[in-house]
This record gives C-alpha cells, structure tokens and sequence, in this order.
C-alpha cells in the first residue's frame, strides 16, 4: 500500500543553500514547508564557494548531488547564502522556466557590500592598535578592480589590512590578534566574496526569474534584485535570529510558493497528454491537475477532497480545483480561525463533538458531589475538590485581571506539582487554553513551544522568570492567591472552544501544536468504554505535563471524583523500586508507557499488582510481557490504548485477559464510544477485513487542529464521508487491518515503509517475526544506509542467551530473504524518549552506528582470529567482528574478560594471563598474544 503523499505524482522540490560557517538549513527545515506538500532538499553550499563563476558552481553541485531534479520549484537561502542561491537558480533555469528564489534577509553581493564589510575589519584590526580609524580603500577604485581583475582587488585589500598590523604589533602586544584578523578577512575575500561578486555579474544578466525577499526588522536592503524579473517584498516583525522560527514567515512564504507552484502546474497542464490504461480510459492520478477540490464545512472549515468522489454529506465545493498540492494551499488560505470561536460559531464542528458542556462544568458537578474529599496531592500538600475550586478560581481572576480572557492562551512553564494542575484549571477559568510546557525540557525545546503555542502570557516560577521574560513575552510569576468573595459567573466558554494547547512531534523536529477543545477533552474523560474509576480511586500522575497521557491522569480523575497523587517520573519510580512506590503511595490507576511496561514485567511481574485500573499505550506492548503480567499477582483491569493526541489521547481499547502463546502481536481493539476509526484504502474506501490500510478516527475526539498551520490542516484533517454530516477525520498515518470479529491489529507507521533491493518492506512486520523467538524480549527494525545500499538493521533486547547467527537462521527460516535483517545488534534495552516511546533519532544512530562498523570491517587474517572473532560474537552479540576492533568498546568488561580467558585456555590449550586480556583489548593484538603463547608453549 502507498503511503499517505504517494499520490503518483513527485512533489515540487525546494532547494535550501547553506553558506560557510552556518547551518540554517536546519531553521528553514523547521518551517515545515514538508506539510504543504514540498520535497525540501538541503544543498551545503561550504564546499563549492570557491567555484569561480556560476558554470563551474553549477557544474560542482551537479557532480555532488546529480543533475538538478526537474520538479525544482525554488530556491531558499538564508541571508548571506542569498547572492549563492541567485547563482544556482541562474545556473538550473537552462531549458527551463526560471527558477525563482524565496530569500530570507540577505542582499546582493556588490562593490559595495565589499566595502562595507571591509571597512567593518579595518575598524577592527585598527582598535587592536589603539590609532584610531585607518585610511581606507577607496569604494570607486574597489568597483572598477572587481570589474577588472578580482585578483588585484583581492591583493589590495589585503595589503590594506596587512599595513594595520605593525602599528598593533607596537602597542602591547595585541598586534598577534590584528594579524590574525587581518588574516582570516582577507583569506575570506580571497575565497569567496569578491570571486563572488565577479561571477554574479554573469548570472544576474541570465537568470530573469522572479525574487521573494522576506526581510526581519533588523534588515535594510530593500531594492529590486539584479536580474530579477520583479521582486516580492515582506516584513516580518522580528529581530533576524527569529525569522526562520517566526509562524508568520512560514505563512508568508508557502502562500507565495503555493501560487508559484499552482502557476506552474496550469502551464503544465496546458500541454499534457492525458495517459490512458489499456481500456481507454483516463488514469486517475491523485496528484495531479484538477485531481482534487477545496471544500469549506457549515462552520467554514476548510478542507480538500478527490475530485472523483463524491463530496461527503456537510460539505459543498467552493469551486477550487487543482492538483492535491494547490487546493492545500488554497485550503490554507480559508479563514482558518479555530482558537476561540470568535469568529460567531461555537469554535467546534458540531456533529464531532459528543460533549454538551465544558470540563469546567464536569469538574463543577465533582465538587458539589465530592466536596471534601482529596482531589489533588503531592509530597507537599493535598487539595479537596473544594480547595481545588477555589484556589483555581482565585487564579483564574488573577489572570482576568491580567487581561486574559476567551480565546487567549497561556503558556505554563511550573515543575510538576499541586500549583501546575490549579494553574491548568485556573487558566481554563478565566476563559483562555492552557500550554503546558514540562519543566524538564531543554531551554532549546521549552522557548519553541513557548513561542509557538503564541501566548498572551507565560506562567512560571520565579526562579525562571527573568530567563523566560527575554522570549519577549509577558510573564506572570506563580503565586497562591486568596478565591474572591464573590467572584461572579465563569466566562461563557463553550465545548467548542479551546482548552489546551498540545505538542507533539512534527516531521522536520518542530513540535506540532494541537490544538483540543473542552467536548475533546470531556469524550475522553467521562468515556464509558473505559474501565470507570471513582472516588476511592488514587490516580498516579507519573505523564509529563506536556504529554497526552496527563488527560487520563487528570481530566479522568476528576471526572469521578478519583483522587491525582503526583509522584516521581516513571524512570525515577522504577529506579527506585516501582513495586514498592506504588504500594506505599496506594495507587490504584495507572497509565503506564507501553516501553516502560515491556521492561518493568521481565525484571518484576508483580511490579502492577497493587493497581485496580491499569492502562498501557503509546507504543507496540510485546505480547511476552502481558503473558508475564497477567501470570503474576496483577488482577485488575488492564487495557491496551490506542490513539494519537490528534484523537485526544485514545480511540481505540482492548481490554488484555489473556495472550495465546503463539500469539505474535496485541490488539488494539475496538473504537470507544463517540469515536470511529476506519480502516481506508489509498483512495479513502473502506479495506475489507484483512486487508491492510491506512487507520483515520473520526468522532468527537478529533482534535480542532493545528495552531498557525492552515496547510498541515487541511492535510491530515479531512472530512469525514462515512459520519455526521460536516464533520472531519484524522489521517493517522498508522497501517493497520481490521480482524473478521472486528477487532483492529496495528501494523506500522505508513511512513516507514522502506524500499530494499526494489521490494517495499515493512519493518514493523519483521519485528513481529523476531519477536516470536523465545529469546527475544523486545525487538526494534530500522532501515539504514543511502537509497543504494538500504540495509535492515535489528536491534535486540534478549531475555536469554542467543548469538546473532541464531537470531539470523531464525528469521532466514520465517521471512523471504530481503526482509531478513543484513545486521543483528544486541542492546540492554531499546533506548526511549522521556515520554516511554521509543526514541526513533536513537535507533537510526546506533543502526547507523552498527552499519559504519561493518563496512569499514578488515576480516580475520587466521584460525586463531577467526576462532576469537566467533567468540566474541558470542559473548557481546555483535557481528561482523573485524580484526581491528576493541573487545571493551564493543561492550566487554571484566567478567566477559575472566570468561573469555577461560575459554581460550580450554578450546586453544594456551595459558594467557589477565594482565595481557585487559592490556591487548583489540582482535588483533589478542590474537598476536595468543600466538606467541603458543609457540613458548
């Protein structure tokens, strides 16, 4: 099956030019131009910058990266890399329209540029002597040099900088960093700069394509670029280091290469051919012209839908039709206001929306059902339902009082604790949504989603204000406030409008923010497909607050009255002894990670077994490791979840009683009530049982979408043709397959699908095979090397003794041999994210890690090395074992050393000592040590 954007038609490339010294390819890859259906491509400019003129540039990153691809639809550059771009787009517009450019700051590489840059130097080499201002190149003679001969230019202005230093060299000693300098500047001319502004002189005179130039505040260059067949301006109003970060540049520029590439597409269109199949009708293809439609809903939600099929009842046509690509950029370009519901609707698609009243009212009825009993507590203090109210209503006025009000967010920046979750309630009171951002984070990762989440204010603890008050953003610092004598009614939110901002992981490593309303966050709390918990019930809040698995921890708790009891992260739980913690914490229900789960089940099976309520989600649960907990003391309800926290945390439960022996995977199970999850096909019909497609949720768990990004919307969030009229489904992009008795089998993710030696491969379904071998505990397969020599790499975690040549003749038995993994890497255990999920960056690196060694392997030269190589796979799990490697480094130490020794005594009848093991740790030299103690014999 096709992924989701395999629609048979390629996608328009983006070409992203770095320049020496910088990576901002990466910013621009943060503007996840990805999701409006882009091709981004980096191209490091670093190693062509000294190519002399446009030809012979163009000519390197031919001979680097092959012959530009056909579908370039742009070129993007990051200030200084601007003039390179102009150069490659001049160079790839050979038989071909021009290229434009999409520039972010920068300015053309002139004489004057030159001199401006030269003059800062000067400056600067000349303050290192104390003698003030120097005499200067003059500007006009600089221009006629550089039109002349780049060399002279070049040999003057390093003369001019080289005359600086003597008079530095005798005033203290400060002379030796002038030179330097001096130095580094006119090499850097040298190299680069003024060969540059010869070679753009040829190019500005062939490239005549159009320019869009996307300035900063900080920015001054505002002219019309040379060559250009016109020049686009806009302003973003940010210092430059937040351009590429600011939601606003990405708008502006995906809106602007939307038309770009609808302009192409129609001129295209204009001259192609329709291809026909052998029955003379024309083939469908899903990617191109006039393929699809943008479609608005009652609430006017925008959306696209295939041209083919017919529009789903809610929804009507606005007329636009184009290619998949064109009508996510018009889709993108529909009021998209969801934030609030100012817009005059209730902020919600009405049919998708199960609750009828907010999480405020829900938590109002707890209080006056469960007035005093505890609500919320950690180490320091506990709050009955009724502090709870109060102290979230006082905040909450405390944030009116502020100006915060419906349709506002507020970003929540607190360690876990009592005053994070009155803050969440107390933020939803005055009427606006809460982001909460973990305060573990890294500064990197928490002023992203701070940013992002677009806040009107940030609420932290004093010892972070100062920090966080540099992001530009007004910050409130966390303080218990008295509730009010008569605080008068709650603002009129509605279950439509929003009431947390949520991050999750984006494609390019920008977190998506998601945005869920209060009948979301109701559907899950109260759902009855769910294993009730109620009043005697103390909930264990282990979840990061940014973290979907908190709305279980939370919103559930309060929905029955279940006390939340904040206790250490589960790394910390289970270092310390998770058993024991949840016995003297009297913790009833638990939302455990799925990897914490696997692991914690081997090691002890009756680690859960206090626990009433045990949910599990997040990742595959290995069926070994629920054999192992329901073979303990755990009797309470275990269920396995399903859901991404675009459906609110889960859609789909099965409750685990029993797992067969032979059994190779875990259900997911059957949608819960209010929510629908299909099973679709490339061209969204319904899969057969059986029958592997892509899964979709609809219901009232659907999410409102994403926070400023429009395209990316309308992408994954679809209408929904098979439930209430007008409303959406989510696009998960999971594979899955739906059993005869109903239930659903997750597979995969759809974008993991990998090509090896021309088969398409499913690493998920060979990891359900590996893991069927009784000494294997967990098993993760990844996909490395470039597209040529893609390889399968499994990374084990055994329960037992086994060699990689067993786990090899194992898989040979029970897969064909292209999905058999080329390699076998044993591990302690798969490395996690700090959700529980699996880190997918760690697995690809130690894949990637694993890859590197094989290839550069240098075989075993004899018998003796040959017999330790085999040994040392054995005794470390490795393969590929070259004669080169170091026995520690692989994972040795000294008791594998003190086995490995004996073996050698008893298998080559040598003596060799301790000292001389741990001394010659690699293959080589061991072997060496061997031999000599042979011949002494």
């Amino acid at each position: 099956m096709q992924g989701r954007g395999d629609h048979g038609a390629r996608r328009p490339v983006l070409l992203v030019l770095d320049y020496p010294g910088r990576r901002d390819e990466d910013r621009i890859a943060d503007m996840n131009l990805e999701s409006m259906g882009f091709d981004v491509r980096s191209l490091l400019a670093e190693p062509f910058v000294r190519a002399p003129t446009a030809a012979a540039y163009a000519a390197e990153l031919v001979d680097r990266f092959g012959p530009f691809p056909a579908e370039t639809t742009a070129v993007l550059a990051y200030c200084m890399a601007a003039p390179i771009a102009q150069e490659v787009a001049a160079a790839i517009s050979v038989d071909r329209p021009p290229v434009p450019l999409v520039l972010f700051d920068g300015e053309p590489a002139t004489a004057a540029a030159v001199h401006e840059q030269y003059l800062v130097t000067a400056n600067q080499v000349a303050s290192q002597s104390g003698t003030g201002s120097p005499e200067t190149v003059d500007p006009a003679r600089l221009e006629e040099l550089l039109s002349t001969s780049p060399e002279a230019a070049v040999a003057v202005l390093r003369s001019s900088l080289l005359d600086l230093v003597p008079a530095a060299l005798a005033n203290g000693g400060t002379g030796p960093e002038a030179a330097a300098i001096a130095e580094k500047v006119a090499d850097f001319y040298l190299d680069w700069l003024v060969h540059l502004v010869a070679a753009h002189k040829a190019s500005w005179t062939a490239f005549g394509g159009e320019v869009f130039h996307v300035m900063s505040r900080d920015h001054g260059y505002d002219g019309d670029w040379p060559g250009a067949a016109g020049t686009e301006r806009a302003r973003v109003d940010v210092p430059r280091p937040q351009l590429l970060t600011n939601p606003a540049t990405r708008e502006i520029t995906g809106t602007w290469l939307a038309r770009i590439v609808r302009e192409r597409d129609r001129a295209t269109a204009a001259t192609r051919v329709p291809a026909r199949r052998a029955g003379g009708e024309d083939m469908a293809d899903r990617g191109g012209a006039g393929s699809h439609r943008v479609v608005v809903n009652a609430e006017g939600r925008g959306g696209i839908w295939p041209s083919a099929k017919a529009i789903p009842p809610g929804w009507t046509a606005t007329g636009f039709v184009g290619t998949r690509d064109e009508c996510l950029g018009e889709a993108a370009r529909l009021p998209q206001e969801i934030s609030s519901g100012r817009d005059g609707t209730d902020g919600t698609d009405a049919p998708a929306t199960a609750g009828r009243s907010t999480v405020l009212e829900m938590l109002e009825r707890t209080v006056r059902k469960y007035p005093d009993h505890p609500a919320v507590s950690d180490d320091d203090s506990t709050l009955t339902y009724t502090d709870l109210w109060n102290q979230a209503r006082a905040f909450g006025e405390r944030l009116r009082a502020r100006g915060m009000g419906e349709g506002d967010r507020v970003a929540i920046h607190l360690r876990r604790g009592v005053p994070a979750i009155v803050s969440m309630v107390g933020v939803l009171m005055a009427g606006a949504a809460y982001a909460a951002v973990d305060s573990r984070y890294p500064d990197a990762r928490r002023d992203l989603m701070i940013v992002n989440s677009r806040p009107a204010l940030v609420v932290t603890e004093a010892d972070k204000a100062a920090e966080l008050r540099v992001l530009g953003l007004p910050v409130l610092e966390w303080t218990d406030a008295e509730a009010p004598e008569d605080p008068g009614p709650l603002p009129g939110v509605r279950p439509g409008h929003v009431a947390t901002v949520l991050f999750t992981s984006g494609s390019t490593g920008t977190p998506k923010a998601i945005l869920l309303s209060h009948g979301n966050l109701r559907y899950f709390a109260e759902n009855p497909g769910l294993p009730p918990l109620s009043p005697a019930d103390r909930t264990g809040h282990v979840s990061s607050l940014s973290f979907d698995a908190l709305h279980f921890e939370i919103w559930c708790s309060f929905a029955h009255g279940a006390e939340v009891v904040v206790l250490p992260s589960m790394a910390d739980l289970i270092a310390d002894d998770l058993q024991r913690q949840l016995r003297r914490r009297r913790i009833t229900a638990l939302l455990a990670p799925t990897m914490a789960l696997n692991h914690v089940v081997y090691e002890d099976r009756d680690a859960f077994a206090a626990l009433r309520v045990l949910h599990t989600g997040g990742d595959v649960v290995q069926p070994a490791a629920c054999r192992e907990l329901l073979a303990g003391s755990f009797s309470g309800e275990f269920t396995n979840l399903y859901g991404p926290a675009e459906g609110t945390t889960a859609c789909l439960a099965h409750p685990v009683r029993e797992v067969a022996d032979g059994a190779a995977s875990v259900p997911v199970g059957r949608p819960l009530p209010g929510a629908e999850v299909y099973v679709l096909g490339p061209d969204l019909d319904e899969c057969p049982a059986g029958v592997t497609g892509e899964l979709h949720i609809g219901g009232a768990g659907v999410a409102l979408g994403y926070l400023d990004q429009p395209g990316l919307t309308a992408e994954r969030f679809l209408p929904d043709p098979f439930g209430a009229p007008g409303g959406r489904m989510y696009a998960t992009g999971d594979l899955g397959y739906r059993t005869e008795d109903g239930l659903i089998e997750f597979v995969g993710r759809a974008d993991d699908q990998v090509k090896i030696r021309g088969y398409r491969v499913e690493p998920r379904e060979v990891e359900i095979v590996l893991a069927r071998h009784p000494s294997v505990r967990e098993v993760a397969v990844v996909a490395a090397g470039g597209s040529v020599d893609r390889r399968l790499v499994a990374l084990v975690a055994p329960s037992g003794q086994v060699t990689p040549s067993e786990l090899r003749r194992f898989a040979v038995e029970q897969l064909p041999d292209y999905q058999v993994p080329s390699s076998f890497v044993q591990v302690p255990e798969l490395p996690t994210t700090e959700h529980g999920k699996r880190d997918r960056d760690e697995l690809e690196r130690l894949a990637r890690d694993h890859i590197g060694r094989r290839d550069a392997m240098v075989e075993p030269v004899d018998r003796v090395e040959r017999y330790l190589a085999g040994m040392w796979e054995s005794l470390l799990g490795v393969e590929w074992i070259s004669r080169r490697d170091d026995f520690f480094a692989l994972g040795g130490n000294s008791l594998l050393a003190f086995r490995m020794q004996r073996r050698i005594e008893r298998d080559l009848r040598v003596s060799v000592g301790t000292r001389q093991i741990l001394t010659a740790t690699d293959l080589a030299g061991l072997a060496e040590v061997i031999r000599v103690a042979g011949e002494a014999g």
